[in-house]
């Protein structure tokens, strides 16, 4: 069987944690490391640029949840699964 990855990160996330990419074992090993970070924004985004930064984020495996706040945006998202 072959895999492929998309960066030299995730080929070492791939070996750490191969139950990351098992969905029998993801219950079990994605429970861990969840953390928070809120990053300032150069401006203040308009509605449809927060909303589709919101739509993207969400699309990414690891991501359990963002907003928009004024020029704040923050993120909550599973370390194992992404970087940010």
């Amino acid at each position: 069987m072959y895999f492929h990855f998309c960066s030299e990160q995730c080929r070492e996330m791939f070996q750490t944690h191969p139950g990351l990419y098992s969905s029998k074992k993801r219950a079990k090993v994605a429970g861990g490391v969840i953390k928070s970070r809120k990053l300032r924004l150069a401006t203040v985004p308009d509605p449809e640029t927060a909303e589709a930064v919101g739509e993207y984020l969400q699309g990414l495996m690891g991501l359990k949840k963002s907003q928009v706040t004024g020029r704040w945006l923050t993120v909550r998202y599973d370390l194992l699964q992404l970087t940010l």
